[in-house]
């Protein structure tokens, strides 16, 4: 998948990808957003996971591609102190990987904006919930990303 994926995700376009457990999704859309991301601006790549877990797994490998690199990501997940995820996020959080319902609740208490957001990239399971409840809720919570953020599904 990192062969067929990372050439693409480096064009301006949106890409959806598929591959087994294992396989390295998620270095595929990991490193072309790393490489994207500028080093002056927090918030610019959301990633969306359906389990804390599984959010937890994605952010350390991002963190291990991204090692040599200013860009960081952190972690945002429910059953763990808001306040704590907040200072994290206010040390130069670049890449956000999130569970939807944490990630909400941080946008409308005001600890993240979608100003700065040039990537999403959506886990497949999660995508009901982001078509009802997630969507629904943006207009109430702020400005969704901008037109020229990339939609990514691995």
């Amino acid at each position: 998948i990192q062969a067929a994926l990372i050439p693409v995700m480096l064009r301006p376009r949106d890409v959806m990808g598929q591959a087994k457990t294992g396989s390295g999704k998620t270095a595929a859309f990991g490193l072309p957003i790393i490489h994207m991301c500028n080093k002056d601006a927090q918030f610019q790549a959301i990633i969306l996971a359906p389990t804390r877990e599984l959010a937890v797994q994605i952010t350390n490998e991002i963190n291990e591609l991204a090692q040599f690199t200013p860009i960081r990501a952190v972690t945002v997940f429910g059953g763990q102190a808001i306040q704590s995820q907040a200072r994290n996020l206010e040390k130069n959080a670049h890449i956000i990987v999130a569970t939807p319902g944490r990630l909400m609740d941080m946008v409308e208490r005001g600890y993240i904006h979608f100003a700065n957001v040039r990537f999403v990239q959506n886990h497949p399971r999660i995508l009901h919930l982001m078509l009802g409840t997630f969507h629904a809720k943006l207009p109430e919570i702020g400005h969704p990303p901008t037109k020229a953020a990339h939609s990514i599904q691995a």
